[in-house]
């Protein structure tokens, strides 16, 4: 019973520690798009001078992202596809390359252009905890 005690305290403090280093790795990121990326890009899908950037870690894998911020013409130059069609698209306008960005502060940009797309569930006026949505299929059944 101590054990499960343990196991289960240590699950939860690790949770908790989790959601700090996630929430600062969306401050981090909200500033480092503010500085460098806002001026071009949104966080929806809506388009300014470059692209939306709205589901990004679900287009693109990450080592291609990272390549593409610290060096966008070596990946055009390289031939990919998906980036040449961007450059084409977008009337052949040049990203500003970031080379010094580390791996983790491009991560910390994602998660705060991810955790701008999340739905925002507000609580209803009466103070308590809002409904929870039937499961997929549960209307009918479950079938």
């Amino acid at each position: 019973m101590k054990r499960l005690k343990i196991v289960a305290l240590t699950a939860v403090l690790g949770f908790f520690a989790s959601t700090v280093i996630n929430a600062q790795d969306v401050a981090e990121g909200e500033q480092i798009f503010k500085n460098n990326c806002a001026a071009c890009h949104n966080t929806s899908d809506e388009t300014l001078e470059g692209p939306g950037l709205k589901g990004i870690s679900e287009r693109r894998p990450l080592d291609w992202i990272v390549k593409w911020v610290h060096n966008p013409q070596a990946v055009l130059a390289s031939g990919d596809k998906y980036a040449n069609d961007l450059y084409k698209k977008f009337n052949q306008a040049q990203m500003t390359a970031y080379p010094s960005y580390s791996e983790d502060q491009i991560k910390s940009v994602i998660a705060y252009i991810d955790a701008q797309a999340a739905p925002v569930v507000a609580a209803p006026a009466d103070g308590t905890a809002p409904a929870a949505a039937p499961a997929a299929g549960s209307e009918n059944g479950g079938m």
